[in-house]
């Protein structure tokens, strides 16, 4: 998570909603698709090195080969940092014979393409402030998460600037290749639960291209990403459990459980978690985009997400 001691922008306003921290890890200790992961690491470490070459700082910037004397150890190490161990962090530190003012101002006007201003702000006190700048650019699908610029600018002896500019490039972890819904799957059985402790209700979709349709948009689904995310509170919803099975009456393949209670394209927060053939798999963004393909085959009408709110069903089986 980052840390945003003093920190202003964009990202740090008009957002006053209570919030629970929910850490994500791999499940059980999931071994990594060696392959798909190696290959986006390194995709992380050259991208790393591609953002800090991307850095304009005023001319005369003399780069140094390691942290500028006199500035107090503010430059010792990353101002901020994402802390999930999937982070590449590339670093280097100049010296600007200008000062901290004049530095910080430059290079908010000198945004590099195809990177925006998501924070600023400073630390520390009058003795030793520390200017900060982050600099963030859009995720490579599949490959690439959090790609962040950040700069420390702090004063030097003699009225010089000393900056530090970290890159921090987050990688994906692709999804297991086995996490997949057996293809065996021909039957679905719906349990739609009451959020309230009132009684479930229960549908059975026995066509198997419709059956197929569902599994193969869940196997397209991406894992939600080891770390740690904050969540705001969500009224109460209901939840919807996917049983999967060869014939009606069958031992059940596979279990999908979600929320009724998603947002927008689903994230983090409200995951959908699946279990094949009794082993728990990674948690699986896109949760919504289900919840609306199961309502399109059974005809279950959820009311909205609120405890106290009714559920209306207007259901028949398929």
């Amino acid at each position: 998570m980052r840390d945003a001691r003093s920190v202003r922008g964009p990202v740090l306003l008009g957002v006053a909603v209570a919030a629970i921290v929910l850490a994500l890890v791999a499940p059980g200790g999931a071994a990594m698709p060696a392959r798909g992961a190696a290959a986006n690491r390194r995709a992380a470490v050259a991208d790393a090195g591609r953002l800090l070459g991307r850095l304009a700082l005023p001319s005369g910037a003399a780069p140094l080969a390691a942290e500028p004397m006199g500035d107090g150890g503010a430059l010792a190490r990353p101002p901020s940092t994402l802390g999930d161990g999937r982070l590449i962090n590339r670093h280097r530190w100049w010296r600007v014979d200008e000062p901290v003012a004049s530095v910080t101002a430059w290079v908010k006007t000198h945004i590099p393409s195809g990177a925006r201003l998501v924070a600023w702000g400073a630390t520390g006190g009058r003795a030793r402030r520390t200017d900060l700048l982050t600099m963030q650019w859009r995720p490579v699908a599949g490959v690439l998460g959090d790609r962040m610029l950040v700069l420390a600018m702090t004063g030097l002896p003699g009225g010089a600037t000393g900056v530090r500019a970290d890159a921090e490039v987050q990688w994906i972890l692709p999804r297991p290749a086995a996490e997949r819904i057996p293809g065996a799957a021909r039957v679905l059985q719906v349990v739609l639960s009451d959020p309230r402790g009132g009684r479930s209700r229960s549908f059975t979709v026995t066509n198997p291209r419709r059956v197929r349709g569902l599994v193969a948009r869940i196997d397209r689904l991406p894992i939600v990403q080891p770390g740690t995310v904050i969540c705001p509170q969500l009224p109460a919803g209901s939840r919807l459990t996917l049983l999967f099975a060869a014939s009606a009456g069958g031992p059940i393949l596979a279990q999908a459980t979600l929320s009724t209670v998603t947002r927008g394209r689903g994230s983090a927060c409200d995951p959908l978690t699946l279990t094949i053939r009794g082993h728990h798999e990674p948690a699986l963004l896109g949760a919504p985009s289900v919840v609306r393909a199961v309502q399109g085959m059974v005809h279950i009408r959820l009311a909205a997400a609120h405890a106290s709110a009714p559920l209306a069903f207007a259901a028949r089986r398929r």
